[in-house]
């Protein structure tokens, strides 16, 4: 009997622990899925130290100086997997105000591996989020609230709300040069043939940072990249990615140590961005990495956000300091802004149209652009800029107020202040990026600097996941868009370049046909499409004509076209139906006159382009 009891007694004492794991294990996976589920969840900072001990010892320390209004320990979520059908909510840490924004640009590796920029429906609000390897930083704001995340490890950050703009202005006082001493900064005269045959690249920027600046920020490389996609941002929502030269890379992120006239020893920000520039390392290591540009962050001047050694920069006036706190109110994009040839709005030099633009907007808002050296209004990421609006209104003035086209000008010059190293690939999407009713449409691809072998076009309605290709060549051809399609679509071009490297580029495309048509981000697998094969066109250059090589899988409808760089036919050639095989078309071009032309073949509607030197 006593031996039944004690036996009974061990069944139930395993059954309780089978139990007690089994609801350990359902409380845990039920806390992880809602960690999952927000993107920002507070934590304690005493929970900071036992998840990332590397990084707390620094959060703390800032957290003491009080430099910043606010410092927030969080777990942060899979973004990738928190967002639906490139709509993200999420929280303000300590408070229950929530905020929603809607994507504009998803430039997406993996869930992983991402740049990632939105903005609320009044555009009030805006994210722009990096991630690499998991780790997840950037910036946003709240209107007139700015945020900076830093990624302290992969699922956990700091929060860090900056000082109001408030007494952030920039010092940059656009005074006038000696005009011996500055390149005069024209638009080059070129061909009109020449569009796609002009090989860009972005301007090369080194950035520079101090001890002092490192000290007083989470991890100074984020922010870095931060600030750079800030920028180049801004140059997307006016309108001027194309060309290349508008936009900037990094060519570096680096510390220095100044053993004299050392820009953290003054509160004079004019000597301070002097002294940056004149140092024989910061002009050593612009050497080093063929930077075009410098931008050294600084901590201790407390005089202004930022000053710009030159408006705009040539080769001997090349740099800018920018106060490491104010970063995501921009200012590093607002010093580039000058080294690029934008003044402030109460600049009187000329050009005239270079100026920053302040507004009210239909909304009653203050608005104030990124050059506008002012603190009453809400500053957005765009330069003037007057052929685009910004909450109904028209964001600059063309005889006063049109910074982008200022950069568009400048741009040109200074990437060249240090001679390409390389040929580096790039391209871009051209098509629609807003439709408004069913029907079908066209994208193209242009190329610049190389030639592609491959690409493989599809869509998205997150950014994140993609559907079956839908094309293949340098074009998405007759692709029909209704009311399905309802909301955001993404499309993406995944080439492989002569080298057999792999770009990508993207586009987004604001579908607006019917409201509420579209509710889920489900996939839609297309039907795939049997690729033509360009295998040549030779010689290239050429001079009295050319031969296109091409081959066919299964029967199709060919035609041969030779059009100029504004889209005008000069010779064409219909061949009709011809059978699966391997082809060769001679195309006489004696009548031609030198420039870049496009090759243009369109096997069953798919066009695939190559470009083409005529020169005699």
């Amino acid at each position: 009997m006593k031996r039944s009891i004690k036996t009974l007694s061990l069944k139930q004492i395993l059954l309780f622990l089978f139990y007690l794991h089994l609801a350990t294990t359902v409380s845990i996976a039920q806390g992880k899925e809602q960690v999952q589920n927000e993107l920002f969840t507070l934590i304690a900072d005493t929970d900071l130290a036992k998840v990332a001990p590397a990084r707390s010892d620094k959060y703390s320390q800032l957290k003491r100086s009080r430099i910043y209004k606010n410092i927030f320990a969080v777990k942060v979520g899979k973004l990738a997997k928190i967002q639906r059908n490139g709509v993200l909510k999420f929280n303000i840490p300590g408070s229950a105000e929530e905020v929603t924004i809607v994507a504009k640009k998803v430039d997406a590796q993996n869930d992983d591996d991402f740049y990632w920029y939105g903005t609320s429906e009044n555009q009030r609000n805006t994210a722009l989020f990096n991630s690499e390897k998991g780790r997840l930083s950037g910036s946003f704001n709240v209107g007139d609230r700015y945020f900076q995340l830093s990624s302290l490890e992969v699922g956990v950050g700091a929060i860090i709300e900056e000082v109001p703009i408030n007494g952030l202005a920039c010092g940059s006082t656009g005074a006038p040069l000696d005009p011996h001493s500055v390149e005069p900064y024209v638009i080059p005269k070129q061909d009109e043939n020449a569009r796609a045959g002009v090989c860009t690249e972005p301007i090369r920027v080194l950035i520079l940072y101090t001890q002092q600046a490192a000290t007083h920020t989470l991890d100074i490389v984020q922010l870095a990249n931060g600030a750079v996609g800030q920028y180049n941002q801004a140059i997307d929502n006016v309108g001027r990615s194309i060309p290349q030269t508008n936009k900037i890379a990094v060519a570096g992120i680096q510390p220095i140590t100044f053993t004299s006239n050392d820009p953290e020893s003054t509160t004079n920000s004019a000597d301070a961005a002097s002294w940056v520039n004149s140092n024989s390392t910061v002009q050593s290591m612009r050497n080093t990495y063929n930077a075009d540009l410098v931008i050294c962050f600084i901590f201790k001047n407390q005089s202004h956000a930022g000053w710009a050694a030159q408006i705009p920069a040539n080769n001997a006036q090349f740099s800018a300091i920018v106060r490491v706190e104010a970063t995501p109110i921009w200012t590093f994009a607002h010093e580039l802004g000058h080294l690029l040839g934008g003044r402030h709005h109460d600049d009187s030099n000329a050009p005239q149209y270079s100026h920053g633009y302040s507004f009210t907007g239909t909304d009653n808002v203050l608005y104030q652009d990124i050059m506008y050296n002012g603190t009453a209004g809400t500053r957005i990421n765009y330069f003037s800029a007057p052929n685009v609006n910004y909450a109904g209104v028209p964001v600059g003035t063309y005889a006063n107020n049109d910074v982008a086209r200022r950069i568009s000008e400048v741009s040109t010059s200074v990437v060249n202040l240090r001679p390409s190293t390389t040929q580096p690939f790039n391209a871009a999407i051209i098509g629609p990026t807003s439709i408004s009713s069913a029907g079908y449409y066209d994208w193209e691809l242009y190329t610049f600097c190389r030639n592609f072998l491959t690409t493989t076009w599809q869509f998205s309605t997150d950014g994140f996941n993609y559907g079956s290709s839908v094309g293949f060549g340098d074009m998405v051809s007759f692709h029909y868009v209704d009311g399905n399609n309802n909301g955001t679509l993404y499309l993406r071009c995944t080439i492989t370049t002569d080298q057999n490297q792999t770009y990508v580029t993207t586009s987004t495309i604001n579908v607006n046909i019917c409201s509420g048509c579209r509710e889920t981000s489900e996939k839609k697998d297309l039907p795939e499409q049997r690729a033509p094969l360009v295998n040549a066109i030779f010689p290239n250059p050429a001079s009295t004509k050319i031969t296109v090589d091409y081959s066919l899988t299964e029967k199709a409808d060919v035609d041969l076209q030779l059009i100029d760089l504004v889209g005008r036919p000069h010779i064409a050639r219909k061949l009709g139906e011809m059978e699966a095989g391997e082809y060769k078309h001679e195309i006489s071009t004696g009548n031609l006159a030198n420039g870049m032309y496009v090759c243009r073949i369109k096997i069953n509607g798919v066009a695939i382009n190559r470009l083409i030197t005529i020169t005699r």
